[in-house]
């Protein structure tokens, strides 16, 4: 093979990747993006058995009291971190909030009432309208540490860049400052990239 059609083949194939991404890029706009919020319900309903749970001491109930409220404190300074951060640096598509513990709920009947208003608090006068198409910006492995679904809850199609990337310089950033604002400027700036 010449240099000459390897270098065509390869400017081939980067041009279909570019024109991939944009497509897929114009086909999130047209569509509202559910954060799902990692609540990590299991945490939950170990710490709430361990109150009520009678064989246990007094002591023991207590520190589980305790160890429940400091991460209902953590869920609610994390909701509201992850809230703001996208009111402010998400420009792709406007993102409704859902807590994961509602997330089947949502998907056996999307008529409910799941999405958290301001307060970060469900709130009724939010709903998904019937015909609007979704996609889903969910947690990969941290919890400001975002992953781009399509509503059936896969990667989207060919090399679009559905995880979040970090630089050297915007993980530096977020450990040194908000971990939320920047992880979702992050997000924000990698999906307009395909604009």
């Amino acid at each position: 093979m010449s240099l000459k059609f390897c270098f065509s083949f390869c400017l081939l194939l980067l041009t279909m990747n570019v024109l991939s991404g944009q497509a897929e890029y114009y086909t999130l706009r047209d569509k509202v993006g559910l954060v799902r919020l990692y609540m990590n319900q299991p945490k939950i309903t170990h710490y709430e058995s361990l109150v009520n749970n009678a064989k246990l001491t007094p002591d023991q109930r207590n520190e589980a009291k305790i160890a429940l409220e400091k991460f209902l404190i953590d869920r609610k300074v994390y909701i509201s971190n992850a809230m703001e951060s996208f009111d402010l640096n998400y420009e792709i598509t406007p993102v409704y909030f859902i807590p994961d513990s509602l997330w089947r709920s949502f998907k056996a009947d999307k008529t409910g009432k799941y999405f958290l208003g301001k307060d970060g608090l469900i709130d009724p006068t939010i709903s998904l309208a019937s015909n609007q198409d979704f996609y889903i910006i969910a947690q990969e492995n941290y919890d400001y540490d975002f992953r781009i679904l399509t509503s059936e809850g896969s990667p989207p199609p060919g090399n679009f860049p559905y995880k979040l990337k970090h630089s050297l310089f915007s993980k530096i950033r977020a450990l040194m400052g908000s971990m939320a604002t920047e992880s979702v400027k992050r997000l924000n700036k990698q999906l307009k990239s395909y604009q």
